[in-house]
């Protein structure tokens, strides 16, 4: 099973794509949320996701960025940008 990782600033956001996705039909379960870079940044080197469906626009540091970071320390982690 895929492990996802959702990242949004805001959560009805998040909460928008955990119910739209029958995430366990397409084999992934969602891992963890993040609403923060910080967080997500934690997440990500924890939880080692397979995927990541994050927010280009960010408070502190945009999604680009924050991706760049999450692939330096998890290589193998497919990373989806979300407008």
């Amino acid at each position: 099973m895929y492990k996802v990782l959702l990242v949004d600033d805001e959560i009805l956001a998040i909460q928008f794509l955990e119910n739209l996705v029958d995430w366990q039909e397409l084999n992934c379960q969602i891992a963890g949320t993040a609403t923060t870079v910080r967080k997500a940044l934690v997440l990500a080197r924890d939880l080692r996701p397979d995927i990541v469906f994050m927010d280009i626009k960010m408070p502190g540091m945009d999604g680009l960025e924050v991706a760049e970071r999450i692939l330096e320390e998890v290589k193998n982690t497919e990373i989806i940008i979300l407008t």
